[in-house]
């Protein structure tokens, strides 16, 4: 086995969490591109109150929380992990007053949503087309 080979790096690989930190900065850069693209004046933040934050005067603070997945795409369902966890951090930062109770939430993740579960109900609208970064 080679010193390159991916297949055995173990439980203490940080590969995992290095590509959802690498997901996360380009994606708040794919965002902020858009948000150039249509003149906003904008404050981008990683890792502050959420995993992305997008800042405007005047406007409600959007946090967004990205989950990435490195093997088969996982899905969104009603016991997801990642959607109860995400479900806590927010909830904790609306109660302990870290945020405006205006915020703005959304959770960008690589996984689909299936039907019959609540993430695949959001608002109307709310599904876009995620992008390839």
């Amino acid at each position: 086995m080679s010193s390159m080979d991916t297949s055995d790096r173990g439980a203490y690989s940080a590969a995992p969490s290095a590509l959802g930190y690498l997901y996360q900065v380009r994606y708040a850069l794919l965002e902020s591109l858009r948000r150039l693209r249509k003149g906003q004046e904008f404050i981008v933040s990683i890792e502050t109150l959420d995993d992305v934050v997008f800042e405007q005067t005047g406007e409600a603070p959007e946090l967004l929380q990205t989950k990435h997945h490195l093997k088969k795409t996982a899905d969104l369902t009603d016991s997801s992990q990642d959607l109860w966890k995400t479900i806590r951090i927010w909830s904790e930062t609306l109660v302990t007053g870290r945020a405006p109770e205006e915020t703005l939430f959304f959770l960008i993740t690589t996984a689909q949503t299936a039907d019959g579960h609540a993430a695949h109900y959001g608002p109307a609208g709310a599904y876009e087309p995620k992008p390839t970064v």
